[in-house]
């Protein structure tokens, strides 16, 4: 059976929130917020962490993106992406 380095392994960086703050239909004006939340199940979560994790041991700057406005119509969580512009 042939070893495989951890070099090889891949993770996929995109996890799905169950929600994300503020919300659309917030009266505040987002220009005006200083923060942005998201809600994660405990398995989400612990993969956010194994993803962050993963992507700070190669890269010097990670990105965490969400998107507040586009929910998956299969079960309404939202994206978010870990990636790296290096």
């Amino acid at each position: 059976m042939a070893r495989t380095s951890g070099v090889n392994v891949k993770v996929n960086a995109k996890i799905r929130a169950l929600k994300i703050y503020p919300t659309e239909d917030s009266k505040r004006d987002l220009k005006t917020l200083d923060t942005i939340a998201f809600k994660l199940t405990k398995g989400r979560a612990v993969r956010l962490a194994l993803v962050l994790l993963t992507m700070a041991q190669d890269h010097k700057e990670v990105d965490v993106t969400r998107f507040r406005s586009r929910p998956r119509k299969s079960d309404d969580s939202y994206s978010i992406t870990v990636s790296s512009a290096e």
